[in-house]
């Protein structure tokens, strides 16, 4: 794939992930008749009736989920890898934004308190039985970047999910969760891939991400993640019309903020939408519950596979502008970043290197 096509899927992920976020933050906690009672179906950006967590938001305005996944890019394009040190900085930074950090998800808000405490970042992340942190979907919206760092290889985008992961959310649920979004966006960028080969690669990597999270976290009570997106995608696959998969998909899989929940409703609901990056938009800010979450998780997967020249343009400009955000500008810089890191993993190494 060129560099200027690599461009344009990543560019189209990051905005996938901010125009998802900003669309579902709309109807973020109601349920799918309080949606259909305020907004009827929502189809655009419009009025907000409704304000859960911030009064003074404004329409096109994203909350923790995109900022989060903007905040790990940066941290990739500043470290040239991805590394824990460098995740628990741009981490650090996010959360000392006020307008940001006040959407933050129970495991993030508490991690993040106690590694500005001074505990240790991996053992923070595996949180703990008594407040039921680790296990939320905070690892998981976040964890488009390592996908997007690795093109096309599944595995090493489980693996820098895990990394992602860890100073918040260091169990095994969570960590198969991020793993899948995190394959996904790399099967994504594949020329000629299709939806199939996505959730494919979703499920791989959650896996894999399971096996991790066993390995180096805390394991939690929960069911599975790649048998729950399969469950999800089939929900997809059998329905008559988008308004009834919707339906079934919160009633079967549901949509709240458990990475159980979130992550396999982001793939049905990137199924039933064909992967087309507006539609998937739309079918998550109507689920009702998480929808900012499961929407910027779904569309980032579906911008990657869309590309830029897909997206909505309406929209683009106005996330851009209420956001004060230059996704084509960071897309460029990661393209490079990641155009780096092929380069130094195809390099054969010299005699008498370490291994």
């Amino acid at each position: 794939m060129s560099k200027t096509a690599l461009r344009k899927r990543i560019e189209g992920g990051m905005a996938g992930a901010v125009i998802g976020d900003a669309l579902g933050a709309m109807t973020e906690t109601l349920s799918i008749r309080q949606i259909r009672h305020l907004y009827g179906w929502i189809d655009d950006f419009t009025e907000l009736r409704h304000k859960p967590y911030d009064q003074d938001r404004v329409i096109g305005a994203y909350t923790d989920d995109a900022s989060l996944v903007i905040a790990m890019a940066q941290s990739i394009i500043d470290s040239g890898d991805v590394e824990l040190d460098a995740v628990v900085s741009h981490l650090m930074k996010w959360s000392s934004d006020p307008v940001l950090a006040k959407f933050s998800g129970p495991s993030t808000k508490r991690a993040v308190m106690r590694i500005a405490a001074g505990e240790d970042p991996f053992l923070v992340g595996m949180g703990d039985v008594q407040s039921f942190t680790g296990a939320t979907n905070g690892g998981a919206m976040k964890s488009a970047p390592a996908g997007w760092f690795h093109p096309g290889d599944v595995a090493a985008a489980a693996r820098a999910a895990a990394i992602i992961c860890t100073p918040t959310h260091n169990t095994q649920l969570a960590i198969a969760g991020a793993a899948a979004v995190a394959g996904a966006c790399a099967q994504a960028c594949v020329e000629g891939t299709d939806i199939t080969a996505i959730i494919e690669a979703a499920v791989e990597a959650a896996q894999i991400g399971e096996a991790i999270g066993l390995a180096q976290g805390r394991e939690v009570a929960g069911p599975s993640i790649e048998r729950r997106i399969l469950a999800a995608v089939e929900i997809a696959r059998s329905g008559h019309d988008l308004e009834s998969v919707v339906e079934d998909l919160a009633d079967q899989i549901g949509a709240g903020l458990n990475t159980h929940e979130s992550v396999p409703a982001a793939f049905g609901l990137l199924a039933a939408a064909g992967g087309d990056i507006n539609l998937t938009a739309i079918t998550a800010a109507n689920i009702g519950d998480d929808t900012d979450t499961i929407g910027s998780i779904a569309t980032a997967i579906a911008g990657t596979f869309s590309g830029i020249d897909k997206v909505n343009k309406d929209w683009y400009a106005l996330v851009s502008t209420v956001n004060c955000i230059d996704i084509k500008g960071l897309a460029q810089k990661f393209t490079r970043v990641t155009e780096n890191n092929s380069l130094r993993s195809t390099q054969p190494k010299k005699a008498g290197s370490k291994s």
